[in-house]
């Protein structure tokens, strides 16, 4: 039986992800009540068909997958949860979100309080494109293999030993180390171009580090775009690893500074992120840090 796939939101990971499941013979379907006219688009290019209601999206539906904001991804539990509660068949609702475990099982007990099946997921990878490579569906909790079904209608999915929260340890060590990495370049080249040192920097990295070059030139320009997505996603790792000596301070400083290049807080800060990026593009346009990352 061809399965019924609930998705909010159509976000680019969520329009990415509904586009394959469409794409495999899946029907998808998705509430845009208040969402931006780019909502509209992609769920239009995805092939989703659109309903009016969050009583409508559920009704029917065989897994329900919450794709939002880090930040979002309790209050999206709550308020589909009373909604569960009164369905007789319920979907198996999926957390795909960057939320630490402890947030994860706090979902968890959200929606179990509905009657409805959870299962936590992890996505690792960008957003589906043609072309390119497809995320990877990491899943944890009692429901995982049903979930892993999807894997005959276009995701990749791998499930995990253990309970639910074994997904999102996964997700919050892997973005810990890429991200983490991210923020430290960030670090050195602003600190390198405060006190114009910054030009010998980049002749030394691409002379005897022309790996970290590449590295460099690939994943400091994803930074800008995506900043304002990630200051609540490394709070979430903060408190992953809070038990850990400097973990939460340190990823607490890592969201301070993807906050401060999102520039969200007005016209002030929006001079300040312009000015930290200006710095990083420009250091990356140097000469010696081009020709190594060409070389790889």
């Amino acid at each position: 039986m061809t399965p019924v796939v609930a998705v909010v939101a159509m976000g680019e990971m969520g329009a990415g992800l509904a586009s394959l499941m469409v794409g495999s013979g899946a029907r998808v379907r998705t509430c845009l009540a208040g969402r931006s006219a780019g909502s509209f688009e992609r769920a239009d290019r995805a092939g989703v068909e659109i309903v009016d209601s969050d009583a409508e999206l559920l009704r029917e539906a065989d897994f329900f997958l919450s794709v939002v904001p880090p930040a979002a991804a309790k209050a999206t539990a709550e308020r589909f949860a009373p909604i569960l509660s009164e369905l007789d068949i319920k979907p198996i609702y999926v957390d795909c979100n960057a939320i630490s475990p402890a947030t994860a099982r706090e979902v968890g007990d959200i929606v179990a309080a509905s009657g409805a099946g959870f299962v936590d997921a992890c996505l690792l990878g960008n957003a589906p494109a043609p072309g390119g490579p497809h995320p990877r569906m990491f899943l944890s909790g009692g429901a995982a293999q049903k979930v892993s079904l999807l894997a005959d209608y276009g995701l990749t999915t791998q499930c995990l030993d253990g309970e639910a929260g074994q997904a999102s340890a996964l997700k919050c060590t892997y973005a810990a180390l890429g991200k983490g990495l991210i923020a430290i370049a960030a670090w050195s080249v602003l600190g390198a171009r405060r006190h114009t040192v910054d030009e010998v920097l980049a002749q030394e990295v691409a002379q005897y580090q022309p790996a970290l070059a590449t590295i460099l030139s690939r994943m400091l320009p994803e930074m800008a775009p995506k900043a304002y997505r990630w200051v609540a996603e490394m709070q979430e790792i903060g408190a992953f690893l809070g038990e850990i000596p400097g973990g939460q301070p340190g990823f607490e400083a890592i969201s301070g500074l993807f906050d401060a290049v999102a520039g969200d807080g007005g016209a002030e800060t929006v001079a300040e992120a312009a000015e930290l990026v200006a710095s990083i593009e420009a250091f990356l346009a140097t000469g010696p840090l081009i020709a190594a990352a060409g070389r790889r």
